[in-house]
């Protein structure tokens, strides 16, 4: 049976990299008599913890943007973005084999995007709205799998935990320049920064600090 050093689960069958990490598996492989859902119980938790937490958004979106009398068109775009970032979430998370690394490769990606896209069009409300919830979204989406996870995220994922984290003050950085309209949701993704911050440093303290050394001493 081979086992993940870092997950700490062994799998039996022909499979060469953990479904949760991606780290090689080490062992001796077992024959599988049949299917085993070991590896699905994290994802389906991360899933569920997910799903509340972009309904939570998508109340406090639908509540902010009647707040702000912003038109229906707005309002519902920002919806529907949203419930598909949850669709795509989802499926890489029940369907993709390393699905860690393609939800923090793809938040950095759709933040990339947009921050083109408001430089080309120098549209506001993407600053002040679609910035901001990109940001929280991908915050909240961290400390859930910091939750499940706790050192095996971070000892995978330390350099792009970084990342987000120093984009969660990017909404903060763009209302110094003058470039948002409505200061609460930039002001929001800072906080939920630091509350992720705080996170890691409860549960993960001592492998955030072993992998940051080793991100910055290369």
């Amino acid at each position: 049976m081979r086992t993940c050093s870092s997950c700490k689960i062994s799998f039996t069958g022909d499979l060469h990299a953990c479904p949760l990490c991606g780290q090689k598996l080490v062992g001796a492989a077992t024959p599988s008599l049949m299917f085993t859902d070991t590896h699905l119980a994290p994802k389906r938790k991360v899933n569920q913890l997910v799903g509340v937490l972009s309904a939570l958004v998508m109340i406090l979106t639908l509540l902010g943007g009647i707040y702000i009398q912003q038109s229906f068109w707005v309002i519902l775009a920002e919806l529907v973005a949203l419930a598909l970032n949850y669709i795509f979430i989802r499926n890489v998370m029940l369907h993709s084999p390393n699905f860690l690394r393609i939800i923090q490769r793809y938040f950095l990606l759709l933040i990339a995007i947009i921050l083109l896209l408001f430089m080309i069009t120098q549209q506001q409300s993407l600053a002040t709205y679609v910035i901001p919830l990109v940001c929280i979204v991908a915050l909240i989406t961290n400390g859930v799998l910091v939750i499940v996870f706790r050192d095996s995220f971070v000892k995978g994922y330390a350099k792009y935990i970084l990342y987000e984290l120093a984009l969660g003050f990017l909404p903060v950085l763009l209302l110094a320049c003058n470039l948002v309209t409505w200061p609460y949701l930039a002001i929001t993704s800072a906080c939920v920064a630091v509350l992720l911050l705080i996170l890691l440093l409860i549960l993960c303290r001592k492998q955030l600090a072993l992998e940051f050394r080793k991100l910055f001493s290369a």
